[in-house]
């Protein structure tokens, strides 16, 4: 099997490719990949995704999802909690994000700044 190497090209890009980047539809596309890789770097930090507990495919299936679901959980939670939203026919509690210090080397996660908007 044989390995392929490009090196990136030096200098500025070709007229063709500035227009290519500069268009509407590539700057969205970029901003969301930005968005999505820092929701998944913020859950690997919160939720401990940066290490399955299981073994095997599957069982790094079910921990990445039981990771997510907690996540939506304290994030819809919030939101509730921020829009003065409770439950009439039960008390259930309404659940908050652990305060958990961040473990050495590691940038805080900044989800409490922006579900108090």
């Amino acid at each position: 099997m044989e390995v392929r190497r490009f090196a990136r090209r030096a200098g500025k890009p070709s007229k063709a490719r500035r227009e290519v980047g500069h268009r509407r539809g590539f700057r969205r596309l970029v901003k969301w990949r930005t968005g999505s890789e820092g929701r998944i770097a913020c859950l690997k930090r919160r939720y401990g995704l940066d290490r399955s507990m299981l073994d095997g495919l599957p069982g790094a299936q079910t921990w990445c999802g039981l990771g997510v679901l907690a996540h939506n959980t304290v994030k819809i939670a919030a939101l509730m909690q921020a829009a003065g939203t409770t439950t009439t026919t039960t008390t259930w509690p309404v659940l908050t994000p652990p305060d958990r210090a961040p473990r050495p080397g590691k940038r805080p996660c900044r989800d409490r700044a922006r579900t108090a908007r």
